[in-house]
């Protein structure tokens, strides 16, 4: 009996060890910065293709202390801090994200610097700035499936790419909690496909009208 209960206890580590880490943190919570870390790792060539399986990736300004995460903030536009994913990793393609919740806790930003708001350091109250904005810099299409966004806007407008031939696909996910913004904004790809949830929780709508005007969108 001893020997049949080991067996299966082996059998089962060896599974668990042959499992992708981003099964192992279903259900798990990670900083944003690691978050980063790993979907790089996991990228596949200059494509990245993520799924978190339920993970909770959770980050703001002191919510993660020593861990330098109110650094990453590209720039401050209120009520916005604007990280620039996929800034930093060159010609990141198309970038694909599934299965992933992503929590913003609002806190105060001291001593930023950044293009926007001049070459001055200032401080920010989390009264102030209430979302975090992923702005998608990659050169290819942004495709984001069944994932959660507390406090967190989407914006995959690519910065200075050509966008003639990218597209953004939001489908099945959730936004709740926005202050004073539109969830999906800078939808500058020439195609997108965005289906929302009738119960969209946000004091603004899903789409700024300009972008919903030119794309056919409701």
């Amino acid at each position: 009996m001893k020997k049949r209960v080991l067996a299966a206890v082996l059998a089962l580590a060896m599974v668990i060890a042959l499992l992708p880490v981003g099964v192992l943190a279903q259900n798990g919570t990670m900083t944003f910065k690691k978050f980063l870390e790993t979907i790089e790792k996991e990228s596949s060539g200059k494509d990245v293709i993520y799924n978190g399986h339920g993970v909770t990736v959770k980050w703001g300004p002191t919510a993660n202390k020593g861990t330098s995460e109110e650094d990453m903030i590209d720039r401050v536009q209120a009520p916005n801090a604007q990280y620039q994913i996929f800034r930093k990793i060159d010609d990141v393609g198309n970038v694909t994200i599934q299965n992933v919740n992503f929590v913003y806790v609002p806190g105060d930003i001291t001593d930023h610097i950044d293009d926007w708001n001049g070459s001055t350091e200032k401080d920010f109250t989390e009264i102030q700035i209430q979302n975090a904005e992923l702005q998608f810099l990659n050169t290819g299409n942004v495709t984001i499936t069944n994932c959660s966004f507390e406090k967190v806007i989407v914006s995959p407008y690519g910065g200075a790419v050509e966008n003639a031939n990218r597209s953004a696909t939001v489908t099945g996910c959730k936004f709740s909690n926005v202050y004073n913004a539109y969830a999906i904004k800078d939808i500058y790809p020439a195609t997108a496909t965005i289906y929302v949830p009738t119960d969209f929780d946000t004091k603004r709508k899903a789409l700024s009208r300009a972008n919903a005007a030119e794309k056919g969108l409701k």
